[in-house]
């Protein structure tokens, strides 16, 4: 049953219809008719030497040989026998393939002819030497203009037949190959993706009375269809004829000659075939007395579905309204569909479930990714008890919509439902017993949700409660960091098999952690931060045959992870940083020692893990490489750990001698550093000082630079320009500096904080280190930063200072600016505080923004 549920996650294109007994029928997958390469892996495959006589390179995977070569690869190799059931040739420059190409191919049953751009011929009988070939790809030959009428003798086992994407350009020039008592087993053809524009009445002639159950011709730019075109196909059931430009009355009549000659059609394809506002009624009155249990209508064009949308029609079960971009049903909208089973709405546009369409004989409900795009982001609202009437209800699927929240009674109702489809639903919270009435559910899928990320205590003790049947849980992409505290969510699953906590931020696992998952087969903790562990965590999990650790950060394998995994039939730990050194050579050995070596080969199988140093080699190859002398594990420890730790000690003391550098020059640092952020500012780099001279712009009027032997002096300018007009705000250190703060800092600080800076020049200023520093502060504060119209420096010469005791930016200074000078005379006096406050004084601003 597990497996039944994984395999319909992925609805995309459909076969025929299966009914359980309890009248539940999904969807059922099919084979892609696109290429199948993609499926072949290469971390699991060899390469053989190419093959020089055709000029091909061929590849074994697990389950088949590849051969390929775009500019050499000219002849099918008969060099290599395939050991593999399914035989490729892909990508070469084969112009053709003839008769005898395949005699040494005599024991595969599927056969791949693909994307080969040069082939243009298959010869009569080329597949005959391969009695039991039953699947058979020719697609992708853009070149192939046609089938020779024998190519397929010998295929009597033949059950599918692909003939994709080629360059055929008449269905005529493919049918006529296709003879009944040439592959009489025949049950399924598709011609997708090739260029007929019109299907004439004798076009599968050659198939009367043939076995084919699936014909699929969608995509092939068919304009007509003559309406006796499918008579000879007798036993056709299912119909693919999506994605084409006949119009309404073309298809209506074709249904209709074939369904009164009796053709058993079950199942129609109509993706994306045009219909537009509305369903052709005649073609819904065809359809509705007919067999036909399966429509899929997806990707046309319905914004709003009603009563009158479809006539009644008894034998549908499966109704496919995917990406119809309804926006609204009303309440009466399937009522004319008795035995509907399957309804299928995902990628439309509803806010949340149309009370319509949640009937009570409906076994599945699609209803993933209505809202929470990007293109349609409101929420799709699911509160309260909307399923309550769903009795029968198997599959549910609500991903990629914006949930947000879901509760107690959201899911009541459920009590048949086994599948349930969260998977990208914006879940920021969910309670406890959310799911505790799902008795019966088996899968479900939490992946890449928020509810763990937005709770504190992160997996709710009580969330799974109830789920005694669950026996898959996905749990990807959860943000989840740890499993249990207090309690342990998973104590309940006494059911579960499968568990999928792949990308999310788990760091260490506990025995308690898994504990009581007695029944668990595969646990995928892949791309987490797992590191090692070193007590066991699956001891309990006797059933457990596979673990994923694949991309955490485990650095070793310890003892208890090797008692762990030796019970297990493969665990996967490539891209992990296993750091091979001599110590996991001793760990490993003592194991081995007691254990059988072989164990370690058959647990890892082809994913090995690698070491992250000593040349990426496995594991195994590492201890191998130990035990023949190539790498020396015998010598003193430390002498190994030395070409490590030496270099590390080096850059250690680099960094310590920059930072003690650092420390000791910090004032000449902070200010070149507070030079350059006014520098920046200047030039617009960092945001600017304002330009205006506001008063309210700067703290003080004026930054006073002087000498402490001048006190007595500074006492008098601070009373006559504070006390008197006009009343300035002066910034003097012994006042105004900050109490335990470095000098330097505060000097930095107040000078820019000022708008002018006024140099009590005396001789005990020109002698005074600290008074020349401050004047390197001014004097670059001017030169780089001030505005050029303004002068923020003012000079008061006090006293008589000698020549000799100037450094040269004071005597640059005094030559090249106008300075004030001190006199003891009175009457000179008065002038001088006059023309002080006006160097000093800051200017108005006029505000005439106001009305």
């Amino acid at each position: 049953m597990v497996v039944i549920f994984l395999a319909i996650l992925i609805i995309k294109t459909h076969s025929l219809l299966i009914c359980d007994e309890n009248d539940f029928c999904p969807p059922q997958p099919i084979a892609s008719d696109s290429n199948n390469i993609a499926v072949f892996d290469d971390s699991y495959s060899d390469f053989i030497q190419r093959d020089n006589v055709s000029g091909c390179y061929c590849r074994l995977y697990q389950t088949a040989m590849t051969c390929f070569g775009r500019s050499n690869c000219k002849k099918v190799p008969k060099v290599f026998v395939s050991p593999k059931k399914i035989l490729v040739f892909h990508t070469s420059a084969l112009s053709e393939v003839k008769y005898g190409d395949f005699e040494i191919f005599k024991n595969v049953s599927e056969v791949y002819i693909e994307f080969n751009n040069l082939l243009v011929n298959l010869e009569d009988k080329v597949f005959e030497p391969i009695e039991n070939l039953t699947y058979l790809s020719i697609s992708h030959n853009v070149n192939l203009r046609s089938l020779n009428k024998g190519v397929f003798y010998g295929c009597k086992n033949l059950q599918k037949l692909l003939l994709i994407g080629n360059g055929f350009n008449n269905i005529h020039d493919a049918a006529l190959a296709l003879q009944t008592n040439l592959i009489p087993n025949l049950k399924i053809l598709s011609f997708k993706n090739n260029n007929f524009e019109i299907i004439q009445e004798d076009s599968f002639a050659s198939l009367y009375n043939s076995t084919l159950t699936v014909l699929n011709m969608v995509l092939c730019r068919i304009d007509f269809i003559h309406p006796r075109a499918f008579l000879p196909l007798k036993n056709l059931e299912s119909l693919k004829l999506g994605f084409n430009s006949f119009n309404e009355s073309t298809i209506t009549d074709v249904l209709n000659t074939s369904i009164q000659n009796n053709i058993p059609l079950k199942n129609l394809n109509f993706y994306s075939a045009g219909f537009v506002k509305t369903l052709p009624r005649g073609l819904m009155e065809v359809l509705a007395n007919s067999q036909v249990n399966y429509l899929n209508l997806s990707k046309n064009r319905f914004e709003v579905i009603n009563k009158n949308s479809f006539p009644v029609m008894p034998s549908l079960k499966v109704l496919d309204l995917a990406e119809v971009l309804a926006l609204s049903v009303t309440k009466d909208a399937f009522v004319n569909f008795p035995n509907l089973r399957t309804l299928i709405l995902s990628f439309n546009k509803f806010s949340e479930p149309p009370k319509s369409v949640l009937l009570e004989n409906i076994t599945y409900l699609d209803l993933q990714q209505n809202s929470g795009s990007v293109f349609f982001s409101s929420a799709f609202t699911v509160s309260g008890s909307r399923f309550k009437n769903m009795k029968k209800l198997i599959y549910l699927n609500l991903g990629y919509n914006k949930l947000d929240a879901l509760y107690e009674e959201t899911f009541l109702g459920l009590e048949n439902l086994k599948f349930l489809g969260l998977k990208n639903g914006t879940i920021r919270s969910m309670s406890n017993y959310t799911f505790a009435t799902l008795k019966k559910l088996e899968f479900l899928n939490l992946e890449n949700n928020y509810f763990v990320k937005n709770n504190p205590v992160g997996i709710e003790n009580d969330i799974f409660t109830g789920l005694d049947n669950l026996r898959v849980l996905l749990l990807g992409g959860n943000y989840i960091s740890f499993i249990a505290q207090d309690s342990n969510p998973f104590k309940g699953l006494k059911s579960l098999i499968h568990l999928d906590l792949n990308k999310n931020e788990i760091i260490y696992l506990t025995f308690a952690d898994f504990g009581s998952l007695i029944h668990l087969k595969q646990l995928d903790l892949s791309y987490n931060s797992l590191t090692s562990w070193t007590s066991r965590i699956f001891k309990n999990n006797t059933e457990l045959v596979k673990v994923n650790l694949f991309a955490n950060k485990i650095p070793f394998i310890t003892k208890p992870m090797l008692e762990d995994f030796q019970n297990l039939d493969e665990v996967v730990m490539n891209e992990n940083p296993i750091m091979c050194e001599c110590n996991l050579y001793t760990e490993l050995e003592e194991w081995f020692e007691n254990n059988n070596e072989s164990l370690f080969f058959n647990v890892f199988g082809e994913n090995q893990p690698r070491c992250s140093i000593s040349g990426n080699v496995t594991v195994m190859d590492f201890i191998d490489n130990v035990k023949n002398g190539l790498i020396d594990c015998n010598s003193n420890d430390l002498t190994r750990r030395l070409y490590l730790i030496l270099p590390l000690v080096f850059i250690l003391l680099i960094f310590l001698g920059v930072g003690l550098g650092l420390f000791y020059y910090r004032h000449h640092v902070r200010y070149w550093l507070f030079l350059t952020r006014l520098y920046l500012s200047r030039k617009g780099k960092i945001s600017p000082k304002p330009t205006k001279e506001n008063p309210e712009t700067f703290k003080y009027d004026a930054f006073v630079s002087y000498s402490s032997e001048d006190t007595a002096f500074i006492t008098l300018l601070v009373k006559m320009l504070e006390k008197n007009p006009p009343h300035l705000n002066l910034c003097i250190y012994e006042r105004d500096f900050e109490i335990g703060t470095f000098i330097s800092e505060n000097v930095l600080e107040n000078v820019s904080q000022s708008r002018k800076t006024l140099l009590i020049i005396s001789e005990n200023y020109a002698k005074s280190q600290w008074c020349r520093w401050e004047t390197q502060i001014a004097h670059h504060h001017k030169i780089f930063f001030q505005n050029e119209k303004d002068d923020s420096l003012v000079l008061i010469k006090y006293g008589h200072v000698s020549n000799t005791s100037l450094t040269s930016t004071l005597k640059y200074l005094l030559k090249t600016r106008i300075y004030l000078q001190w006199d003891e005379d009175l009457k000179k006096q008065k002038d001088f505080w006059e023309k002080l406050g006006m160097a000093l004084k800051p200017n108005i601003i006029v505000d005439n923004t106001q009305v």
